[in-house]
């Protein structure tokens, strides 16, 4: 893992504890299941990736903030399985999970979400 915080510390300045709070959470759930993913500040959100690393190509998941709701995105997030059906959004390829609480953070189903996406290969299941 990346060992330069300072993109953190960046990332968190300014905001409300209970959001920083819910940050640190998922940063921690994140590294636990991918602890050799990259961690870098990428599109105004945390971003974390395969090595080596790519936001897109080799993208695990980030983290980022929306009109003040904490949400862990993940840009192959459309074709991941969720069969607790916690993934929002649209987009043809990306999807995230509101978070709310620390009960959301420690959620054992966006735990197997952040895991299948850390095992995800771009290409697999694309149509």
């Amino acid at each position: 893992m990346d060992t330069d915080h300072r993109h953190v510390d960046k990332y968190l300045h300014g905001r409300p504890p209970h959001v920083r709070d819910l940050i640190e959470g998922l940063r921690e759930v994140v590294l636990s299941v991918a602890p050799k993913a990259v961690e870098r500040l990428v599109w105004r959100e945390l971003s974390y990736e395969k090595p080596p690393g790519g936001a897109v190509k080799r993208g695990i998941c980030q983290i980022g903030v929306r009109d003040g709701e904490v949400r862990l995105g993940f840009v192959h997030g459309a074709f991941l399985p969720d069969p607790a059906g916690m993934l929002r959004g649209a987009a043809k390829h990306k999807r995230y999970v509101p978070i709310r609480s620390l009960e959301d953070v420690r959620s054992p189903a966006l735990r197997e979400l952040i895991e299948a996406s850390w095992r995800f290969e771009p290409g697999e299941g694309v149509t």
